[in-house]
């Protein structure tokens, strides 16, 4: 399987502030959404992501790479109607240098 890693800031490229994350108890900025996608370049299948409130960087791609590696079990409450089947050891890997 031939992977690489996207990195997308979920709501655009250009910091705002009235895009960021508010705590509604606190109304203290919590942080700007990032999705980390890890991607089948032959399906296009998302293989496994990350989603947090920091910038991609080596951490949170390795987290990414964790999810994609290990297989996915989610419980009941998630309601889904497959199994993410998709796990386990690329042969090689591409990024796309955050862009």
């Amino acid at each position: 399987m031939l992977s690489f890693v996207k990195r997308y800031n979920v709501f655009g490229l250009r910091p705002s502030p009235h895009r960021q994350k508010v705590d509604e108890e606190d109304k203290k900025v919590i942080g700007r959404p990032y999705i980390t996608l890890v991607m089948d370049s032959y399906s296009g299948c998302v293989t496994g992501f990350y989603l947090g409130f920091e910038p991609a960087g080596s951490h949170e791609v390795g987290l990414a790479l964790r999810h994609v590696i290990l297989p996915k079990h989610y419980g009941t409450e998630y309601n889904l109607d497959k199994n993410w089947e998709i796990f386990g050891i690329f042969e090689y890997m591409l990024t796309d240098r955050a862009k």
